[in-house]
């Protein structure tokens, strides 16, 4: 094993251990996570599945398949992270409403 390759291995364990103990998720999360730390470990060990798997997709190198993964999972994090943005944006604004409403005084106090 390269000296890369343990300091992969030891920054993915360490990112895991780290969304198990501190991030609240579901189950259907902590699958996916755990799925992908396995496949992450095994294309770390073990770098010619990469590009078996490429050839059974039809890419013609391993690290252009993993670019590929890697742009669409970033899409998906973007648009994920783009509606959570704006559900949170509204929900304050709703909240500045009601506070601004709730301190507005009534024509007949003083």
């Amino acid at each position: 094993m390269t000296p890369i390759q343990i300091l992969l291995i030891i920054a993915l364990s360490f990112c895991i251990l780290l969304f198990f103990v501190r991030m609240k998720h579901t189950w259907v999360l902590a699958i996916i996570v755990t799925c992908s730390y396995i496949f992450g470990i095994t294309i770390i060990i073990k770098p010619s599945i990469n590009q078996v798997i490429a050839g059974y997709m039809g890419v013609g190198r391993g690290v252009d398949l993993i670019f590929y993964l890697r742009f669409v999972f970033f899409m998906i994090l973007h648009l994920l992270l783009y509606s959570r943005y704006k559900s949170l944006k509204q929900i304050v604004t709703d909240l500045a409403r009601e506070i601004t409403l709730m301190k507005a005084k009534q024509p007949d106090q003083k």
